[in-house]
């Protein structure tokens, strides 16, 4: 695996823990590792002779999920491998994924329905039963959201956080806690199950940083550091977000 911890590392300037974690994925799957392998050496999918996984090639799911690249692309022939029920439902959804403005998405939780189906999965899980406040974020989230303006900052979809400690090497059941949005360099605001309260955690560290009250709590602290910054930076409304 060490040509996919180098692209990733090289080429996609992932932190070296992080290509390690991504490239576990295709441990045990030789024959996805090995196209994986060729795809990094010409960036092209093979268009005869191709491993063909549920009835999808590479080259399928490069043309159904273009801001894919090969590492994605191959990642989620392993997920048609493993889970492919779970693969299908999301080609079968176009690879969805709503795009919203996050402070939209804070201002309306308050309002927002609660849906049992998605805390049910979750509470099995973890054999809780999760407090209005953290089922409100899940709720209507099947298939996660993108904040726009954000690109590091996504919530993860219900299926995610189920999957969760497969997918990242990570027993968050055991740790009693919740991954729910992806703030990238591998950090995670996460629902402390324990302390009832939300806070920050590393997945290659293991360490827990930053902890809220409140879900809301990070992203009002971070409106304001940024309003600052657009003063500072006349009104630059692409400054990003740095939770406090």
């Amino acid at each position: 695996m060490k040509k996919i911890v180098d692209y990733l590392v090289n080429t996609k300037k992932q932190k070296s823990e992080t290509a390690v974690k991504i490239s576990a994925s295709f441990e045990h799957h030789d024959d996805i590792q090995a196209e994986l392998d060729a795809w990094i050496d010409t960036r092209s999918f093979p268009q005869s002779n191709a491993l063909n996984i549920e009835g999808y090639t590479a080259a399928d799911i490069a043309k159904l999920a273009p801001f894919m690249d090969g590492v994605g692309v191959y990642n989620f022939l392993v997920t048609l491998r493993e889970r492919p029920d779970n693969g299908k439902r999301i080609i079968a959804e176009g690879f969805p994924r709503k795009h919203m403005k996050i402070l939209e998405f804070i201002s309306t939780l308050d309002q927002r329905l609660i849906t049992t189906q998605s805390a049910e999965k979750i509470e099995q899980i973890y054999g809780i039963k999760l407090k209005d406040g953290i089922k409100q974020v899940l709720s209507k989230n099947p298939e996660g959201i993108f904040f726009e303006k954000e690109d590091v900052l996504c919530l993860l979809s219900c299926e995610e956080i189920v999957n969760a400690s497969q997918d990242m090497n990570v027993d968050f059941i055991k740790l009693k806690l919740i991954p729910v949005i992806d703030t990238g360099d591998n950090d995670y605001i996460v629902y402390d199950i324990e302390k009832s309260s939300w806070c920050k955690f590393n997945i290659v560290n293991g360490v827990k940083f930053k902890q809220r009250e409140t879900f809301k709590e990070f992203f009002i602290r971070a409106t304001l550091i940024r309003e600052r910054k657009r003063h500072i930076f006349k009104n630059d409304a692409t400054a990003p977000f740095q939770f406090f």
